[in-house]
């Protein structure tokens, strides 16, 4: 089950492109379910029985995959975990989210932002004198926004 805040930041997206608010309260997501062709996830969308909404509907949509051409580098700073890391990682956002924020306004453009939601931790090595070491960071599953893995290269502390 998706955060609160990735529920809102979904909704908002899905919002900009019907140009309608919708409200997140008013719906249950399913799991998003990776695709072969065309757009490369749908998910289910649910309305609850006190909204005003009767259809459940299933979207299509494309989830950034982290297997493009990204190796996020970071320093350690004493970090024992993926997680630790995440603020570092964020810092130069490697995907966006097109939002509208009023059915009447322009598209925008926000930074996505990865969370403990998106991507599984992962115990960080002992660097053991190395200038460096690299660990996965594998997007979970059910992540609304991310999907695939990249390489982290985690610098040694100076």
């Amino acid at each position: 089950m998706p955060s609160t805040q990735a529920k809102s930041e979904f909704f908002k997206m899905i919002s900009a492109n019907i140009r309608r608010e919708l409200d997140p309260d008013d719906f249950e997501l399913g799991t998003p379910v990776a695709r072969p062709v065309g757009l490369n996830t749908e998910i289910s969308i649910v309305p609850y029985h006190s909204s005003h909404w009767y259809t459940n509907r299933v979207m299509r949509y494309n989830r950034a995959d982290l297997a493009g051409p990204y190796m996020v580098i970071v320093q350690r700073n004493a970090a024992n975990t993926l997680y630790d890391l995440l603020d570092q990682i964020n810092f130069d956002p490697i995907f966006q989210i097109n939002q509208r924020p009023h059915p009447e306004k322009d598209l925008v453009s926000v930074a996505g932002v990865i969370t403990q939601d998106d991507v599984y931790n992962v115990e960080l090595p002992a660097q053991a004198g190395r200038a460096y070491i690299t660990v996965p960071m594998v997007a979970k599953p059910e992540s609304l926004f991310l999907l695939g893995s990249l390489h982290v290269r985690i610098l040694k502390d100076n």
